[in-house]
C-alpha cells in the first residue's frame, strides 16, 4: 500500500536584498580586504559599474583591486 506524507509549514522564499538610497559606495571609495588563510592584504576599490578599468575590460561588479596595494607578512 502506497504511503502519502503531507508536509505542512510556511512557505520559504529567498528574497533580494535590495539597497537603500545611500548604500551605493562612491566612485574612488576603498576598503582592505584580507585572505584569511595567507594573512594577505589588499585594497578593493569602486570604479562604478560599466565602466572601462585599466586593463581595458568593463567592470561588471563595479569593483577592482588597486594594483600595488598588496601586503603579505613574511
Amino acid at each position: 500500500m502506497p504511503s502519502v506524507f503531507t508536509i505542512s509549514g510556511g512557505e520559504t522564499k529567498r528574497k533580494r536584498k535590495s539597497a537603500a538610497l545611500g548604500d551605493t559606495p562612491v566612485v574612488g571609495f576603498c576598503k582592505t580586504t584580507k585572505n584569511p588563510r595567507t594573512g594577505c592584504e589588499m585594497q578593493l576599490c569602486y570604479v562604478g559599474v560599466g565602466t572601462r578599468t585599466k586593463s581595458g575590460k568593463k567592470s561588471r561588479t563595479g569593483w577592482e583591486f588597486k594594483q600595488g596595494s598588496s601586503r603579505c607578512p613574511r
